[in-house]
């Protein structure tokens, strides 16, 4: 997907020696390698800019907050090696443990849900945020007879802003742009397309409905909906248990800090080659690392389970462990959860009341 794999070290000029070759060390979770020399002050750059990204998603008054539960959780070390390695421990953990049952009944339910409409093959997962979805689905949609596309497609390259990041604007009428990648992964050559999602309002599936699949049944379905016209996993689990909306929305949002995506969100479509790619940029070292371990714990918690899945009983007691995490996270202490959800879009409502209605194929 044309990721770009960091920088290369500065031209050395002069009469300045290069840097020695630094040694490996391998870190089981994951299977990841990091660098055993990096030094305080490249810990100290990576900390600051994996800071920033979190702000974007997050706000900077909760990113302060999740950060600090975080950090000391992780608790004092010998290295900055040693830093990140608590940290890919305690992300796969948690992923593995709190996050994997959820995520892989969400998988089941969506499965369940989209042969039953009648989709057949290719099944789009929105990247950045339905990675840890996709992670679980690629060992269970092909038991439904689906297949998960993973597809770099966000507000921002649908035209649309961001509220809490106004630094993500749309870099100009990305439309033709967005149909030809479209088009080239197969999405438009099916009838009936099914998309998934983390959620939450369905801006997005209301553009690409009404610019790319107009005479196409689409589908979209999200872990977690506000819109009641596009269905959604969490609410299936906890009807009729009184779970707060509150509670699964802030669920929702957990997903953004324990699943730091390696890229950055892309805010343009290129063509390369004669294929139209995202424009990717590589995030911080800790979302990186950080990230592919907690992808790692929804891995082998899926590998696990293979074959004989997740009952609607252990997804319940998987909700339960999800919540008491929250109340612990509200105690001050981190969990892999945020305490209560982000600030909610301050148009969300007037957005909904204008939504078509039965526009998609639900």
């Amino acid at each position: 997907m044309e990721l770009e794999r960091g920088t290369a070290d500065p031209e050395v000029g002069g009469s300045t020696p290069p840097k020695p070759p630094r040694k490996k060390i391998t870190i089981m979770t994951q299977e990841s390698e990091i660098y055993i020399g990096i030094s305080e002050k490249e810990l100290a750059a990576s900390k600051a800019e994996f800071e920033l990204e979190l702000e974007g998603e997050l706000t900077a008054p909760y990113t302060e907050m999740y950060l600090g539960q975080l950090y000391a959780a992780i608790g004092e070390v010998n290295s900055p090696a040693e830093f990140i390695r608590k940290g890919e421990e305690l992300h796969h953990k948690i992923a593995h443990d709190v996050y994997g049952p959820l995520i892989l009944g969400c998988a089941q339910f969506m499965g369940q849900y989209l042969s039953s409409a009648g989709i057949e093959g290719n099944v789009y997962y929105a990247l950045r945020d339905a990675k840890p979805l996709m992670t679980a689905a690629v060992h269970v949609m092909p038991s439904f007879g689906l297949n998960p596309v993973g597809i770099y497609i966000n507000r921002p390259l649908c035209g649309i802003g961001d509220e809490i990041n106004p630094e993500v604007v749309p870099n100009g009428d990305m439309t033709a742009m967005t149909k030809k990648y479209l088009g080239q992964n197969g999405a438009l050559g099916q009838e009936k397309v099914g998309w998934v999602d983390a959620g939450c309002w369905g801006t997005v599936p209301l553009v690409l409905k009404m610019h790319h699949f107009q005479a196409k049944d689409y589908y979209p379905v999200f872990f977690y909906s506000h819109n009641p016209e596009v269905p959604d996993y969490l609410h299936q689990l906890s009807g009729g248990t009184g779970v707060s909306e509150e509670a699964l929305n802030c669920m929702n949002d957990s997903l953004e800090c324990l699943f730091p995506s390696p890229v950055r969100r892309p805010l343009l479509l290129v063509e390369q080659c004669g294929q139209v790619v995202p424009k990717l940029k590589p995030s911080s070292v800790l979302s990186q690392k950080w990230g592919e371990a907690a992808l790692g714990g929804i891995a082998q918690y899926a590998q696990e389970k293979s074959g004989q899945g997740i009952t609607f009983t252990e997804q319940q007691d998987a909700l339960e462990t999800f919540l008491a995490k929250i109340e612990q996270s509200k105690q001050g202490i981190w969990s892999g959860t945020l305490w209560q959800s982000t600030p909610i879009w301050s148009q969300g409502e007037d957005f909904l009341a204008k939504y078509p209605k039965g526009l998609f194929g639900v």
